[in-house]
């Protein structure tokens, strides 16, 4: 694209779109037509913000990056969605719940597909919160079945999904592991990470949910005697941090690393200094996050079994 001409909305699609080779039946999928989605590219129609989350994300990209026209009750609506989703990420559910009542209000009989969408994975979620998790499944299965009704084919190398509905799939997953059913829960979170290294999504946008994932599957790996599956993952986790810059879940990433070491030592792969040395660091990012009740407990272990003596 050349930098001097502005470019429309749906231009800006498509040039994304044929850049990745994904055609317009696969990115429109269970979103809108395809016919739908060749107006919008071509400028005959215009694209409300709930659609161009959904497409944006599944080509790799936030749509809150890019101008979008709203009316003011499109707009009024995308920021109150925002609030709830902070809500959310602040753990204040009783707000978030508050406000959610108050966008079905404010959505009246103007309600959409993809708003029931967001309104059932945002019920799931707060069902979760409650301990009410077999209504959670309930809510979240509905809500994926929206967009993705072959969720459980994540692994299909033609499906498209986006941030909003990887979350919404970790977050079912979530719901499984409370029902005690491991082994759906760690496919679900096993086909998502396996997604996100194989589609062309910017590390940026990905590292918050992909190093969440590792911190939630290399104990299951671990638990599953996986001991260099743990290892190589916890190490992928820490590469992106690295190539981003960013700190998402690091400590606990550096803790499960060293889990995985202490394993090998017993096979004589990792050497005592080595294993002390991943615990130490997660120890000292515990300590300069703030999280001093980790950092305490991994203090306590170091001293007990390996002798050792942090310096205050």
């Amino acid at each position: 694209m050349s930098a001097y001409k502005l470019y429309t909305i749906g231009e800006i699609i498509k040039a994304l779109r044929e850049d990745q080779n994904i055609s317009i039946q696969q990115l429109s999928h269970n979103v809108c037509s395809a016919a739908t989605l060749s107006r919008i590219e071509s400028g005959k129609r215009d694209i409300d913000m709930m659609t161009a989350t959904i497409l944006f994300g599944r080509l790799g990209y936030h749509a809150d990056k890019f101008d979008i026209y709203l009316d003011k009750q499109e707009f009024d609506l995308y920021q109150l969605r925002t609030s709830i989703l902070q809500k959310k990420e602040q753990q204040k559910f009783d707000e978030m719940a508050a406000e959610l009542d108050t966008y079905q209000i404010q959505l009246g009989n103007n309600t959409t597909p993809l708003h029931q969408q967001f309104i059932k994975y945002m019920q799931g979620f707060l069902k979760i919160q409650s301990q009410k998790f077999q209504d959670a499944i309930h809510f979240l299965e509905e809500s994926l079945s929206v967009t993705v009704p072959d969720w459980n084919t994540v692994s299909n190398s033609k499906l498209l999904l986006s941030f909003q509905e990887l979350e919404l799939l970790n977050c079912l997953s979530d719901a499984y592991e409370k029902i005690e059913n491991e082994q759906k829960a760690y496919s679900i979170r096993y086909a998502i990470i396996h997604y996100l290294e194989k589609h062309n999504i910017e590390k940026k946008q990905m590292v918050s949910l992909y190093t969440k994932l590792v911190c939630q599957l290399a104990p299951y790996f671990l638990k599953q005697g996986f001991v260099k599956k743990s290892l190589a993952l916890c190490e992928q986790g820490l590469d992106i941090l690295g190539d981003t810059c960013t700190l998402y879940h690091l400590p606990k990433i550096m803790y499960w690393k060293a889990k995985s070491e202490e394993v090998l030592l017993a096979s004589g792969e990792r050497t005592v200094k080595t294993v002390i040395g991943s615990y130490q660091r997660a120890y000292y990012f515990y300590r300069m996050l703030n999280q001093t009740e980790e950092a305490e407990n991994l203090k306590i272990y170091l001293e007990e079994n390996y002798q050792w003596q942090s310096i205050r």
